[in-house]
């Protein structure tokens, strides 16, 4: 709940409230005061009140007389609410006699014609004001709100509920001094400030206000046509009673009394001493008139101003942060499918690299069978061939092998290399032409004749190539040889 501290002043008196605000509900919980005298710190008093009381408080307020503004009323043309703060700064500065740019400026709307709009209009100097805020900011409290006394005494007067047409002369007495207001309803048509005799009898200060008020009642009817049914004093029954009974009796007006207290709820100190609540009354006040929305005061630090324009901050802000977001759940898009596809790419390079393991088996499998086949394809049957031989070669009389060597060729084609004896040129010859045939090439790699004293002058090597052919192919043909060779002389292997 947010607590405030409302304060008054004047050359006699500094006065506090202390209270708490929740909506418009105000509850007082202290109300204090301290003298001034001549050459008085009003920050040292307002200091050591708020010490010895213990007050403590995020935000205050403060009263400001009739006396310390330039007051006027005004007439303006008929315009909208939100374009009359404007135009009551600018008829000011024609109509008041010290007014510069930087015054402050408040209004209260009095009434409205189709000709005109006319308003009570204040201002102080921003030397003055400085002297009312500084003792107060200089307690480490911060200042809200500087309302002028008699429109903060309007705010008390709304729990009695008046009706339009009800005029009311409100009486502010606070020691030497007294605020005379005329209200009709709750609009404020006329202001006094009056000095009451200092250091006399109560019964002539009460002679002395009374024919003010009296003075100020003339006033209303003439300068404002207002005539004043209701004299209102501030205080409490007992304390104000003789200036009651002397404006009814003397004026022939009804008089009564409020008690500013009876518009809040109180509590702590306030609810258990018998205080003057009367000189509290613009303090209190100006608490009630915190807690509503429908403010009927003048306030220098915060003037009533002209509605700004509706900001389009908002509007751009929400459409870049569209923008933004669009953009952003574009990028995410974006990101998401690539983070997909990267995740897809990772996936396929897995199973990839799992193919490719069994590509590299496959193909190993592959070379290894394919290294088979060539085998089997170029591959020589050794005991075909050594039939082959043993029926092919001449006797052995003639030619004596040493050395049988078989060997596939890069081609595919079997290599079969002769090492031997032979007995003459002719048995040479022999070999070469008995082992050459569609399907064997025989070439001579070396032949030459010994110098031994033995029948076999010759030695020889010879190469012959086993051209690749299938099996049925070999297989008839080697059936056809032998049906043709049965019963030549077979040569010896004795030597192999």
């Amino acid at each position: 709940m947010p607590r405030y501290l409302a304060i008054d002043w004047d050359d006699s008196e500094l006065r506090v409230a202390s209270a708490n605000i929740q909506g418009a509900k105000v509850s007082v919980d202290d109300l204090v005061s301290a003298p001034l005298g001549e050459g008085t710190n009003v920050e040292a008093a307002l200091r050591e009140l708020i010490a010895t009381h213990k007050l403590k408080a995020s935000e205050a307020l403060v009263c400001a007389p009739r006396s310390a503004v330039e007051l006027r009323s005004l007439t303006v043309p008929p315009v909208p609410e939100d374009e009359l703060p404007d135009i009551v700064r600018f008829q000011a500065l024609r109509e008041f006699s010290e007014l510069s740019d930087d015054w402050p400026i408040d209004y209260l709307p009095i009434s409205a014609t189709e000709d005109g709009i006319t308003v009570k209009a204040a201002s102080m100097s921003p030397q003055r004001l400085k002297g009312i805020t500084k003792p107060i900011e200089a307690c480490e409290v911060k200042l809200i709100g500087l309302v002028l006394r008699p429109t903060a005494l309007v705010a008390i007067t709304k729990q009695l509920n008046p009706q339009p047409g009800q005029i009311r002369l409100l009486v502010d007495q606070v020691q030497n001094n007294a605020e005379l207001t005329v209200i009709d309803g709750v609009k404020i048509q006329m202001m006094r400030t009056i000095h009451l005799p200092p250091n006399q009898e109560q019964a002539h200060r009460d002679d002395v206000l009374v024919n003010e008020i009296q003075r100020t009642v003339f006033a209303a009817k003439n300068q404002c046509r207002l005539d004043v049914d209701t004299v209102v004093f501030f205080g409490p029954q007992d304390m104000r009673r003789s200036q009651v009974d002397l404006t009814r009796s003397k004026l022939n007006l009804q008089a009564e009394c409020v008690n500013p207290l009876d518009s809040v709820s109180v509590g702590g100190r306030v609810a258990l001493g018998k205080i003057d609540s009367g000189k509290f009354a613009a303090a209190i006040g100006m608490l009630n008139e915190q807690g509503v929305a429908d403010n009927h005061t003048i306030d220098l630090i915060r003037p009533r101003k002209a509605v700004e324009p509706p900001s389009r901050r908002n509007l751009y802000t929400l459409l870049a942060l569209a923008a933004v977001c669009i953009v952003g759940a574009g990028l995410f898009g974006v990101w998401y499918e690539l983070n997909g596809l990267d995740e897809q790419i990772n996936s396929l390079r897995q199973t990839a690299n799992g193919k490719k393991a069994e590509a590299e088996q496959a193909m190993k499998r592959i070379e290894k069978v394919e290294s088979i086949q060539h085998w089997e394809k170029t591959s020589m049957n050794v005991l075909t061939e050594l039939e082959r031989l043993s029926t092919q070669m001449p006797d052995a009389d003639s030619v004596q092998l040493s050395l049988v060597q078989g060997t596939p060729d890069p081609i595919g084609n079997g290599k079969v290399t002769l090492h031997g004896l032979a007995k003459g040129a002719d048995s040479l010859e022999a070999v070469v032409t008995n082992l050459t045939d569609r399907d064997h090439r025989v070439h001579t790699d070396n032949a030459q004749k010994s110098n031994a004293q033995d029948k076999y002058d010759w030695t020889f090597r010879e190469t012959m190539t086993i051209v690749n052919v299938t099996e049925e192919e070999a297989l008839a043909r080697k059936n056809a040889t032998r049906g043709r060779l049965l019963g030549r002389p077979r040569m010896t292997t004795d030597s192999l």
